[in-house]
């Protein structure tokens, strides 16, 4: 995501390996931190130039995303992820991709030491949660 540029008019490589890759995958699984109640600038970023359409002309060709199988989840503090959760719903359902329900999306509260350390450790309950989401978006994607 760092390789991706913030405006240009012609995608770059790395848009059309971000690209490449959304079309190869049977799905597309987002596991976000959360930052001031929302997802980081990059992923905004990555996920304006996967919901460009892939040819100029006609402005409505549709984007790699259009369609696309979604799961989300969310790292946080106290929130447990539900202000970034909450805002790539919305726009991930204006780009008119296929979302795990809101109800199957997981948020985990990060463990006050993770912020020293950078190291996500979940609790048995939260593995717990993940893995019925693993499951339900599996299940997504196979229909």
């Amino acid at each position: 995501m760092r390789a991706l540029p913030t405006t240009n008019a012609n995608p770059p490589a790395a848009v059309a390996a971000a690209r490449k890759a959304v079309v190869e995958a049977d799905g597309v699984w987002i596991f976000s931190p959360e930052y001031n109640y929302s997802y980081p600038g990059v992923l905004k970023n990555l996920l304006d130039w996967l919901s460009r359409p892939l040819e100029p002309f006609p402005a409505e060709s549709a984007s790699v995303m259009v369609g696309k199988k979604v799961a989300l989840s969310a790292a946080a503090g106290q929130s447990v992820g539900a202000g970034t959760l909450a805002k790539l719903n919305e726009v991930l359902g204006f780009g008119k991709t296929e979302l795990l329900p809101t109800d199957k999306q997981v948020g985990v509260a990060l463990a006050p030491e993770a912020w020293g350390t950078g190291k996500l450790t979940l609790s048995d309950e939260d593995e717990a949660r993940l893995a019925a989401e693993a499951d339900a978006f599996l299940a997504l994607v196979a229909e």
